[in-house]
């Protein structure tokens, strides 16, 4: 019956000799004796995942190539639980395809996604190792994480400033050209309008005037003459107009609207004639109201 094999997780075993763990802690914790440890070891040079110059005194393999190895922190060393010895089995050392992984210091291509320093996982935006703390290079890794400037950060003042005010300029401009110059113009016009209104106006009240003062004085009595006798204040005058026969409508009114009567007679009478003298006389003849030039006098009846 054929022996089982020894697995050694040749990444796990690179740690933990780095971490200064004696042959007898390495024996008991991956279960080898002192030839396995020995032939693990050379493999591991071999592997170029160990460098001879981190073997051991004791420990020295003529036909490997001698490199010198790169300075690294050495990580803090974690407690293992010590494992029972089990009876010995033949040897497989688990190790990875790429040899980057387990010792990143002999890469010359830094994966990434791993540790340089640890080889443990990590993802582009962890800017520190979770697991020994060192600090992960890169400056993809740095961008990706830092802040990109915002689209008005990278504009500059004097640009955004005449972005900024050109569009209000604009819109004032039209705003002034349809609306404020438009309605300026209108109230000018409305001004315009009712002052031309008020001179046409007033210049009609002086034409009127004029006509009424053109108005011959002669024919102004011949109008009042006849809207007297037509209201029947008088019923009829003679020719000369210096006798007035009164009608039903003089004996209707009261003295005051006689006086007022005989005093439009006086004043249209001295327009059209100067001076004048004219009575008013009743139905037998006897005078009731005496007109001149200057005065009116009615007389007792």
């Amino acid at each position: 019956m054929a022996k089982p094999k020894l697995k050694v997780n040749a990444k796990s075993f690179v740690r933990d000799y780095r971490a200064g763990k004696s042959d007898s802690e390495l024996m008991d914790s991956y279960n080898l004796s002192s030839d396995g440890l020995n032939k693990l070891l050379k493999m591991l040079v071999d592997k170029r995942m160990l460098f001879p110059s981190e073997l051991k005194s004791d420990k020295t393999f003529p036909s490997t190539e001698l490199l010198d190895a790169p300075p690294f922190d050495e990580p803090t060393p974690r407690p293992r639980p010590k494992r029972v010895y089990e009876p010995r089995r033949d040897l497989v050392i688990e190790i990875p395809s790429k040899p980057d992984e387990a010792c990143p210091e002999t890469s010359r291509a830094v994966d990434s996604s791993r540790c340089p320093q640890c080889g443990a996982q990590v993802t582009e935006k962890m800017l520190i190792c979770p697991e020994c703390g060192h600090v992960l290079p890169g400056e993809e890794r740095w961008a990706n994480v830092e802040p990109k400037p915002r689209l008005m950060d990278r504009i500059p003042p004097k640009v955004l400033g005449t972005l900024v005010a050109l569009p209000a300029a604009i819109v004032l401009f039209f705003v002034f050209r349809d609306i404020i110059l438009p309605m300026t113009e209108s109230t000018i016009e409305k001004r315009s309008t009712a002052v031309r209104t008020a001179r046409s106006t007033r210049s009609n009240d002086a034409r009127l005037k004029g006509r009424s003062s053109q108005v011959n004085p002669a024919e102004a009595l011949d109008r009042l003459v006849e809207e007297l006798i037509g209201s029947n204040v008088f019923a009829n005058a003679n020719e000369e107009l210096t006798v007035f026969h009164a009608g039903p409508g003089w004996w209707r009114m009261s003295g005051d609207e006689r006086l007022e009567t005989l005093d439009r007679l006086r004043k249209a009478m001295r327009k059209s004639v100067g001076e004048f003298e004219l009575e008013v006389l009743d139905s037998s003849g006897a005078a009731v109201a005496w007109v001149n030039h200057d005065s009116v006098e009615l007389l007792a009846q």
